[in-house]
């Protein structure tokens, strides 16, 4: 079974007609389940309503790091609010961007703080968006217990990979971009790692060797429309770019 868990069938510049096409191809696919990944309250609202249209679909709610200095007490409210859905699955996608985010470092780490304790009081999986901030996502994830031996006894072990069992916080890292090493830390800490098209990108590599020695059992590869694109798409069409993205 293939479950693509990290999409956007929710992206604002969709219009309606395209959003349905997009749907139909999805249903017409090999894959199975797809987790329309909110990244503000209107982006949450928008996967609500997808999941409610698609039986395979399902929704995250959250706020990303770009929305965080306009982000409001509100806000957070409304996601609390929106996450009691009975197809909202996780929070996010939430985390910290110091890529583009390099001026309002302060209010992503409230926001994705204030976020962490959401997921933690609601003992929901966590989905995290991280780019050029990989330490300092983690050390706010283990201050902020997403790590923590209560929250891994709210969800079921997984195989190792050895016949035995590893803990399963339900935190996942998507698109990761971080060092190997920090792949087998978040692992053995019960974190599941997602890659993306940008480990076929020349700067990549470091991901992909992540990946490769780490178990593969406790991690996922994912794409992730329309915005993450692999090498071979840079150059095409829009619409091959949203396909494959």
């Amino acid at each position: 079974m293939l479950f693509d868990a990290h999409t956007h069938l929710n992206f604002d510049e969709y219009t309606e007609e395209r959003r349905k096409e997009i749907a139909d191809e999805i249903a017409s696919s090999a894959v199975s389940f797809v987790v329309d990944a909110g990244d503000c309250v209107e982006s949450t609202k928008q996967a609500i309503k997808d999941a409610e249209d698609y039986e395979w679909c399902f929704a995250s709610a959250g706020i990303h790091p770009e929305h965080a200095s306009r982000t409001t007490d509100a806000d957070i409210e409304e996601i609390r609010k929106l996450a009691a859905h009975p197809k909202v699955k996780a929070i996010g996608e939430i985390g910290l961007d110091f890529y583009y985010g390099k001026d309002n470092k302060e209010d992503q780490i409230e926001v994705f703080r204030r976020q962490i304790r959401l997921a933690n009081e609601l003992h929901m999986p966590i989905m995290i968006h991280t780019r050029d901030a990989n330490q300092i996502t983690m050390d706010i994830l283990k201050e902020e217990g997403a790590f923590s031996e209560e929250r891994l006894s709210w969800f079921p072990a997984r195989p190792d990979g050895k016949g035995g069992e590893a803990p399963d916080a339900r935190v996942q890292l998507h698109c990761f971009s971080g060092s190997k090493e920090l792949a087998l830390e978040y692992v053995k800490l019960g974190a599941t790692i997602s890659l993306g098209g940008p480990i076929t990108f020349k700067n990549g590599k470091k991901a992909a060797e992540g990946y490769g020695r780490s178990d593969g059992r406790q991690n996922l590869l994912c794409h992730s429309p329309p915005s993450v694109r692999h090498c071979e798409c840079r150059q095409h069409s829009d619409h091959r770019k949203r396909k494959t993205g």
